[in-house]
C-alpha cells in the first residue's frame, strides 16, 4: 500500500468509525523511527497523522503520541510508546516460550512487532520480515488471557484490519466478536 492507498483507507475508516475530530498533533516519523529502530508501514503512519491516541471499540491501536506524558523528562512522546511495547512483547514472549509459539515478539526478521491489543486478549501484529514494511503480513495471536496463545495470519494491512473487523466482514475466526461486543466506534 503506498502513501496515496493508505490515506485513503484512513479516509473509509473513519467514515466507519464516525471520527469527524481533530487530527493529533504530527508524529515526525523520521524520529519516531529512529527511537524505535525500525520503520513503520504506510497505513499505520497514515492512521496516527488521522486519528488521535484512543480506542475503536475494544480495540486499543498504539499510538506513539499516546505515552506523552508519562515521564517529565521526555521531550515527545516516543520513549514511552518504545518503552510500551517491548514491556508487552516481553511479557508476550514469556508466554511464547511456555507453549512453544512459532514465533517471539520483537523487532527482527520473523519476530512479530506489536501494534494494538483486543482488550488484551489478542495481540495485532506484524510478521516482520528484511523487506520493505508495507510488505509486512499482519498476524493476530491469543495471548494467553483464557485461550491459549495461538496465531492466526491476515492477508492485509493493519487499516483494512480495522477496516473489515468494523465493516461486519469476519477476517480472522479469533476477533469474530470484536464488532459485536461494543460500538465500533473510535473514542479518543
Amino acid at each position: 500500500m503506498n502513501a496515496d492507498e493508505a490515506a485513503a483507507a484512513v479516509e473509509e475508516l473513519a467514515r466507519l468509525v464516525g471520527w469527524t475530530g481533530p487530527a493529533p498533533d504530527p508524529v515526525d516519523q523520521a524520529l519516531l523511527e529512529a527511537a524505535c529502530g525500525y520503520g513503520f508501514p504506510p497505513d499505520l503512519m497514515a492512521f496516527f497523522h488521522r486519528f488521535p491516541p484512543g480506542r475503536i471499540g475494544i480495540v486499543d491501536v498504539l499510538h506513539p503520541l499516546g505515552f506523552y506524558l508519562e515521564h517529565p523528562a521526555w521531550t515527545t512522546a516516543y520513549p514511552g510508546y518504545v518503552a510500551h511495547v517491548v514491556m508487552f512483547e516481553q511479557a508476550l514472549n514469556r508466554g511464547a516460550e511456555e507453549v512453544d509459539l512459532p514465533y517471539r515478539f520483537g523487532t527482527g526478521p520473523g519476530e512479530l512487532l506489536l501494534w494494538g491489543l483486543v482488550e488484551g486478549d489478542q495481540a495485532l501484529c506484524w510478521l516482520v520480515t528484511a523487506d520493505a514494511p508495507h510488505t509486512w503480513q499482519v498476524v493476530v495471536c491469543e495471548t494467553g488471557h483464557g485461550s491459549p496463545m495461538s496465531c492466526q495470519h491476515y492477508s492485509g494491512g493493519a487499516v483494512r484490519l480495522l477496516i473489515d473487523l468494523g465493516s461486519g466482514a469476519k477476517p480472522v475466526p479469533m476477533l469474530e466478536y470484536v464488532s459485536e461486543v461494543y460500538p465500533y466506534a473510535f473514542y479518543s
